[in-house]
């Protein structure tokens, strides 16, 4: 059976094996954060307006279809008020930002999944995909987060990876984070052909790690304080009876 590899499955494990394994072994149920209703309500809004917009509808229209779809699903009945309002003063600066732009969206949310070798896939979503004027391909990450410390650039070179094999040559595309907290700043890489065969050349030792790994020992952090898994992790662990 293949291993699954991706941007987030990647990080999960570097930053905790035992929370690795929970996940996506054990596929424990994830607990329903108050940021991850924000960041999914926000997102589904972007999604569907744009959707909208290459149908050619009227953009004020999209969005209101839009605002009132992603109400009715899971995020959008879990966001809390003050993070409502939040996402609406978000979502507003971001439209009018991109409708005076010169962009041309090719797909919102789109899917891939590329082997390596025979025993690693990966998979995962990029938010969208654009054609710049000068031709290149864009791949844009929205990021709702109030910090961007943590911004990892292996998520955009694994989203660039699958962009090559799709669009063509690798210095055609270009990678960014939209920080829509902070004024709708990009923080943009433009990645080698190089610098992707060495990215290629990462995730296959990390396959390989996760693979053979048969301990999956905690990695004790400040990221436990917002684990899904903590109490079982503490019950289970001999780690903490020795803390």
């Amino acid at each position: 059976m293949q291993i699954v590899l991706g941007a987030s499955r990647n990080t999960t494990f570097e930053q905790c094996p035992r929370k690795y394994k929970y996940r996506y072994i054990d596929k424990l149920p994830q607990k329903d954060w108050p940021f991850h209703a924000l960041g999914s309500f926000v997102h589904r809004v972007l999604e569907i307006w744009i959707q909208s917009l290459l149908v050619k509808i009227e953009p004020k229209m999209a969005a209101s279809l839009a605002y009132a779809a992603a109400r009715k699903e899971d995020a959008g009945t879990k966001i809390e008020p003050a993070d409502l309002q939040l996402a609406k003063s978000l979502l507003k600066d971001y439209m009018k930002e991109y409708l005076a732009s010169d962009i041309e969206t090719l797909s919102t949310e789109k899917r891939f999944s590329f082997t390596l070798e025979d025993d690693f896939v990966v998979r995962g979503i990029i938010d969208r995909v654009d054609r710049l004027a000068d031709d290149k391909i864009e791949i844009i990450d929205y990021k709702p987060t109030k910090s961007p410390d943590r911004l990892n650039a292996q998520q955009l070179m694994i989203y660039a990876l699958a962009a090559k094999k799709e669009f063509g040559e690798a210095e055609n595309v270009v990678a960014s984070y939209v920080l829509l907290r902070h004024n709708n700043r990009k923080v943009s890489y433009d990645f080698t052909d190089s610098a992707l065969k060495e990215e290629e050349q990462r995730l296959l030792e990390q396959g390989v790690t996760i693979r053979d790994e048969t301990e999956w020992t905690p990695k004790p952090s400040f990221l436990c304080n917002y684990c899904d898994y903590f109490m079982q992790c503490h019950e289970e662990s001999d780690f903490w009876t020795t803390w």
